[in-house]
């Protein structure tokens, strides 16, 4: 779920300020109706997204600061690297998102 922060109004037209969580835009909007708000702005929070390199995943040891590759010893080599990204881009022309995609072939290096 994604966080969005708004400015609505209420039904005294006091401006009011806070944060919700919704899957997407519409949503968000729909939430802030069924609070009786109506929406000045709507904006969605980018969420700290974890370097590769703090290693969460298998792709952590994989790639260095500012998506570099590491040296050889790290195990992912040039010759990986083209199936690994045509892996990645069959898996987003099958309309799974990034971030999703990119899980599976950690869990797949791991």
């Amino acid at each position: 779920m994604a966080t969005f922060a708004y400015t609505a109004r209420n039904a005294n037209g006091q401006v009011v300020k806070g944060r919700l969580e919704a899957p997407d835009r519409k949503r968000a909007v729909q939430q802030l109706g069924g609070l009786k708000l109506r929406p000045v702005s709507l904006t969605e929070r980018a969420e700290k997204v974890q370097s590769p390199s703090e290693g969460r995943s298998g792709l952590g040891r994989l790639f260095g600061k500012n998506g570099a590759t590491r040296s050889a010893r790290a195990g992912f080599s040039r010759k990986q690297m083209l199936p690994f990204f045509r892996s990645l881009s069959d898996l987003l022309a099958c309309g799974i998102q990034v971030g999703d995609a990119i899980r599976l072939l950690a869990k797949r290096l791991t």
